[in-house]
């Protein structure tokens, strides 16, 4: 701005200079053609009055005159034409200023009168759909609603349903604890899971365990899976597993073993090999759960019951225990038992059930070999139940793989064998599942591991 008002003070200034100097430039010229037409030849024609000296100085005196008349009349026009465009200018500004908030209050609809143009014919018109208030029902009204759920009486569907926070966690929190009461039956206890289920809280859970911000809002949510048991959550927990912090993968070790699933002692396995900072006691305690307490259903029937508690006279009542880690004897030098494995090759069922139960007065390696193999390829169910119940009679880690090998057989028979067996074992299933997965070969792993998926 300041540089602006210099330039137009100098304006004037300058072009009187140079008008100064356009005069002073004519005046020159105009003497030198005088002096120049007083020396040429005189002549009496008007054209030399014209030319003369007196002549010529008039015309150029004229001509500055006229310059002189020309110059004051333009800045006349130039100072009145920025004179109007400044007027302008501010008379634009101020109808802004003053009619701007009149124009938007023209515009701006009165809050008094509500004007609505009618709807055109032949168009759908759309309307927000209006929101139903939430109705808060309260923890004493919810408490009474889950008490008639949970002894199987006709309760408020709209109250389980409530969509308000503090309802859905009263509903959660009365559901649990009825879960968890020592007082409520085997049938209440099914109601109240398929609630907690139906009512979408272990979806919410699920979720919330694998969303979660911070790892206690997980650990938390695993810790509540855990306490709801549901079948449905098998897939969310065993994805918490590879959870970042410690704390989350710890708490869905100890969620999976409260739902006694067999199809999560994989996932178990594995986490247990990625991650050595989880607790060999946690480790065991929900492997012990999985592959055991969950198999109750696997009972055999009152024949096989018989014979499973009551030994034949061909078993030991003395059979030594070998609790240690330490490798059993090979056997070589067994002639009785070398003999008792040459009769396996071409015996009939009978006989092989027998030889199968005479095998568990040997604990050494060949017979846990034999054993093993019985019970991978014999084709009658009996004869794999007698090998399943010959090793547990044996009771050394080895015998671990098979024996989780039987759990996921086709026969029932079998299946029930086994899972007595592996309640009988006295050693610590953690380690035996780290000693299995660091010293089987490639052929028992897959089997192993086709089995806890089973």
């Amino acid at each position: 701005m300041p540089t602006q008002h210099l330039t137009l003070r100098l304006r004037p200034v300058v072009s009187k200079i140079i008008f100064s100097l356009a005069s002073a430039a004519l005046i020159l010229s105009g003497s030198i053609t005088a002096n120049a037409a007083m020396q040429a030849e005189s002549s009496d024609d008007w054209t030399s009055s014209i030319f003369s000296a007196y002549g010529i100085t008039t015309m150029l005196v004229l001509l500055l005159v006229g310059l002189f008349v020309y110059q004051r009349i333009s800045a006349r026009k130039k100072a009145q034409g920025v004179t109007n465009l400044r007027g302008r200018t501010r008379t634009q500004s101020s109808e802004k200023n003053y009619l701007g908030p009149a124009r938007v209050q023209a515009l701006e609809p009165s809050p008094l009168v509500e004007r609505r143009q009618p709807p055109m014919e032949g168009v759908q018109v759309w309307e927000k759909p209006v929101e139903p208030e939430t109705v808060i029902y309260g923890a004493y009204r919810i408490d009474q609603e889950v008490s008639k759920l949970i002894v199987g009486k006709p309760h408020r569907m709209d109250v389980m349903s409530s969509r308000a926070p503090d309802d859905r966690r009263a509903i959660e929190a009365s559901l649990i604890k009825a879960l968890e009461s020592s007082d409520t039956s085997d049938d209440g206890r099914r109601r109240a899971q398929q609630a907690l289920e139906e009512y979408g809280f272990v979806a919410r859970q699920s979720a919330t365990m694998l969303l979660g911000r911070d790892a206690w809002e997980r650990s938390s949510a695993a810790r509540t899976l855990g306490q709801i048991k549901s079948q449905s959550s098998l897939t969310s927990l065993i994805e918490a597993l590879h959870d970042v912090d410690s704390v989350v993968r710890n708490q869905a070790v100890t969620s999976l073993g409260s739902l006694k699933m067999p199809a999560a002692i994989g996932a178990l396995l594995d986490i247990a090999r990625r991650h050595s900072d989880i607790p060999a006691t946690l480790l065991s305690e929900s492997l012990s759960a999985c592959s055991v307490e969950s198999l109750s259903f696997l009972d055999a029937p009152a024949s096989e019951a018989a014979s499973l508690s009551h030994p034949s006279a061909n078993e030991p009542d003395d059979l030594e225990r070998f609790d240690s880690f330490e490798d059993l004897p090979a056997g070589v030098d067994d002639t009785q038992l070398a003999q008792v494995l040459s009769q396996l090759e071409n015996a009939d069922e009978q006989t092989r059930i027998s030889l199968a139960q005479q095998l568990a007065v040997h604990p050494v390696q060949r017979s846990v070999f034999a054993l093993t193999s019985i019970v991978i390829n014999d084709p009658e169910p009996a004869v794999r139940s007698a090998a399943v119940i010959s090793l547990g009679m044996i009771d050394h880690e080895t015998v671990f793989a098979p024996v989780l090998i039987a759990l996921a057989d086709e026969s029932r028979i079998v299946r029930a064998a086994a899972a007595r067996t592996l309640s009988s074992l006295h050693l610590d299933r953690a380690d035996a599942y780290v000693r299995v997965m660091e010293t089987a070969d490639a052929e028992t792993l897959r089997a192993v591991a086709s089995a806890c998926i089973k």
